[in-house]
Parts: C-alpha cells; structure tokens; sequence
C-alpha cells in the first residue's frame, strides 16, 4: 500500500468522524474505502474493511485512528495482505492512549490551577483597594466631610424605615380616608394620591401632622419626603381637609381638575383630538367623564388622569356626556342627531338615541336613573328609556332648547332657550311649564338645581 492512499484513507475515517464523537457515516465510509483501493495493487480492500472494523468501538461510535494508523505503517511488509493487529501491537496501541489521557489531565490541572492564581490575585487587588479606603477615611476623620457623611448615612438609614401613615378627617365618624405603609423616604405626593384613591376624593386634600400643614401652601413641597415633613418611624396619623373641586373643559382639547379655594390645577387631562366641550364628575368623584369635537368621550381616573375608556360611535362632535345618579351609566348627545347610553363598567354602548332631526345638544338621566332626556336644536325635549331606546314623551318648544338640569326629587326639570331671557319649571310628567323664572335682562346660558344637602331636597 503506497504512502499516499494510507493517507487518504485516513483523510476519509476523519471527514466521516471528523471528533471520533459518534456520528461516524459506516455505508459512505466503506464506499469511499473502496473507491480510494481500486487502481492500487497492493490494496485489498476488503482486508481493509475487516481491519476498519477491528478498531471501531463497540457500538461502532468512533475510530481508534492511533491503532488504525500503526496497522496501516505495518501493511507494506504483509505479503498476504492486511491482518487484525497482534497483541503486542495492542499493549502499544494502550500505551499511546494512555499517555494521551495523562497529557490531558495534566492541561486540565495546568489550568484549574491558573483560574486559582487569578482569584487570588483578584481577591489580593481588592484587600488593597479596601485598604486605600481605610486609609482614606482615617486621614479625614477629623475633617467636616466625615460628619456629613456619616449625617447622610444615617439619613439614608432612617429613610429606609416603615411608617404607618393613616389619614382622617377629625370629629367626622368613620372619617378615615386612607391608611397606608410606606418608608420614609417616600413622597408626600404618595400620601395624597392614596387619599384620593382610598377615601374617593376628587382633589388631594390638605394634609396635616401635629398641626403642620404639609401641603398645599406650606412650607414643604409634595416631592419632600415624609422624613422632611417629621413622620417617626412606627405609626402617624394625619388630619385632612377637604376642599371644593372644579373640572373645567375647553378649546385647547384638555380639562382640568382645580382647587377652587386655592386656584391649584391639581390635574390636567390631555388625549382629545379636539376641542373638549363639556366635563363632569362621576357621582363617586373617582371619574371624569368628558366630550369632544374629536367625536369621542372619554372616561378619566381621578387620581392619576389616565384614561379608562374611550367611547367610540358617534359620527360627529359629541357636545354633552353625563353620568346616572347610581354611576352605571353614561349618556352623550352629538351633532349626528343621536344621543347614546353607556356603560360604565366596560365603556360599552348599550344603546343609541335616534328621532331628532337635528343635532342633540343635550342628554341627561333623570335622579332614578329609569329615564333619559334630550334637547335638541329642532326644538323637542325627548324623554327616552335607556334600557330600550325607546322615545317614551317628546315636548315641543318655539325655538332649540338646550340644557335641562333636573329638580333633586326627580318631579320637574328646569330648562332654557338660546336668546331667552327666561327659565322655565316644566313637569316631569306632563312637561307642563309650571313656573317661569323671569328677571334677567340678557341671555340665561345655564339653569341648574342646587344639589340635596344632607338628604334635604330643595323644593
């Protein structure tokens, strides 16, 4: 066997199993054998074949290539053509291997023993650097850097620690708006958010400790921390007062939420694509509904002034929405002659308002909730059934009639014209003017009823 096929033939066992890893080809080695032989006089490749074979390992998972190439280097002495090596050959064959399995151990120690240096060496530059710090501090301990760093220190240390923060309005039973546990590094901005989630708030009251006033005009900032403001660690009950809060809407497409004792915009709303003309509280004072040119309305949370849902449909400007007396229900007016019934909980339409024949400028439910009034521009109020859509009474007028603003036990309703100097007291039943309101000398805008107080309805 020439020189040159043992080394093509050693060329084919590796490209076959290139790692002795298993994924040795046996057909596509064998035919690739028996094509390398052929023009060779000196190869039997059969004999080949029974040879390969020897060294392969059981299962036939890799090429013992060592013992492989000493019977190839002994093959131009074999008259007779290849035979399996001997034993002797095999004690030889061992000994390569183990000599190669020594060799890899030793590099395995040679490098476990390298990473060990390097830990140590790091381990060694970090005690160093420890040091220099040490050394550092010592050599200004005497110095003010030392105080005010160890004054900081210990404020971050304290800041870490609980407080449990309980926020009441004093002489009110049940007048506990929140209670919550923050650390003391915390905000006093947090404090006045839970409020308003916990005790449904429509502004951050005023909040005081031991008589300091912590917000709202005092000497702290909402960013300051509840260290700041005094809180001890443990427990801290804070006074509330609450103020009157106002929702304005306008051209610039937003609303805003107001102190109106102190002028505050405590909240402002921004998402609309148009003017927004209208916003009103929920009856909870934890949602702000609003309406727009952009032919939406959107639902807010209070507390944060994100939006909850917006109420697509409508296919023109949307001038009214308003919510019913028991929260469940919302209902818009709009350009496009229809009013439409919301619901709350999913910002879902339950149903749409149709029969004006011109836009509808106004919508509201009636105190219990079981009817729904419009106003429109072609001058009819229309009492609807929200469950159904279903106009119940429609109520003519001379001229357009806008807003209505209902009596709080529910009986009569209070409306007005453009360009009326006059208000009227129509009867919810038979919408009979009852009464009119006369005294102005110029356009009446608006006519509201002042709300129940304390379970009182004015009459």
């Amino acid at each position: 066997m020439s020189a040159q096929l043992r080394e093509r033939l050693l060329s084919l066992c590796r490209a076959y199993d290139p790692k002795g890893s298993g994924g040795l080809e046996l057909e596509k080695l064998h035919l690739a054998i028996t094509t390398a032989c052929i023009g060779d006089a000196r190869c039997n490749s059969d004999l080949v074949h029974e040879a390969l074979f020897a060294f392969i390992e059981p299962g036939f998972t890799s090429i013992r290539y060592e013992r492989f190439v000493v019977w190839l280097c002994d093959q131009d002495a074999a008259r007779d053509g290849p035979q399996p090596p001997d034993e002797e050959k095999k004690d030889k064959e061992e000994e390569v291997e183990k000599q190669e399995k020594d060799e890899e151990e030793e590099k395995k120690d040679k490098d476990e023993e390298e990473k060990n240096n390097e830990a140590e060496e790091e381990e060694t530059n970090l005690q160093r650097a420890d040091t220099s710090v040490t050394g550092a501090a010592s050599a200004t301990a005497e110095g003010p850097d030392s105080e005010l760093d160890e004054a900081k220190q210990l404020q971050t240390e304290r800041s870490a620690k609980k407080v449990k923060v309980v926020v009441e309005i004093p002489g009110q039973k049940d007048g506990r708006l929140a209670e919550l546990t923050l650390p003391l590094g915390s905000r006093i901005r947090e404090v006045g958010q839970a409020a308003i989630r916990q005790g449904a708030l429509p502004i951050v009251p005023r909040l005081f400790y031991e008589g300091r006033l912590l917000n709202g005009g005092s000497a702290l900032e909402p960013s300051d921390s509840l260290l700041e403001a005094g809180l001890p660690i443990g427990e801290a009950h804070l006074s509330a007062e609450l103020g009157p809060a106002i929702v304005t809407a306008s051209k610039d497409g937003t609303a805003r939420i107001w102190n109106s004792e102190t002028g505050v915009c405590e909240q402002l709303l921004e998402g609309h694509g148009g003017h927004v003309h209208f916003a009103c509280f929920g009856p909870n004072c934890m949602s702000i509904a609003t309406a727009s040119e952009d032919k939406t309305a959107k639902l807010w949370r209070v507390d944060d002034g994100r939006v909850k849902f917006t109420l697509r449909g409508h296919t023109d400007a949307v001038y009214s929405v308003g919510f019913s007396e028991d929260g469940k229900w919302l209902v818009t007016s709009s350009e496009d002659k229809t009013g439409r019934v919301w619901i709350v909980k999913t910002g879902n339409c339950r149903c749409t308002l149709k029969g004006h024949d011109g836009p509808v400028l106004w919508a509201s439910f009636t105190p219990d909730c079981q009817k729904v009034t419009t106003t429109s521009r072609d001058g009819t109020l229309r009492i609807w059934n929200p469950a159904t859509g279903i106009c119940d009474r429609t109520l003519s007028s001379a001229g357009p009639v806008y807003l209505t603003s209902f009596s709080p036990d529910g009986l009569s309703f209070a409306t007005q014209s453009p360009g009326d100097c006059e208000a009227r007291i129509c009867n919810k039943e038979t919408g009979e003017c009852e009464r009119t309101l006369v005294g102005h000398s110029d356009l009446i805008m608006s006519a509201r009823y002042a709300p129940a107080v304390r379970g009182y309805h004015w009459r």
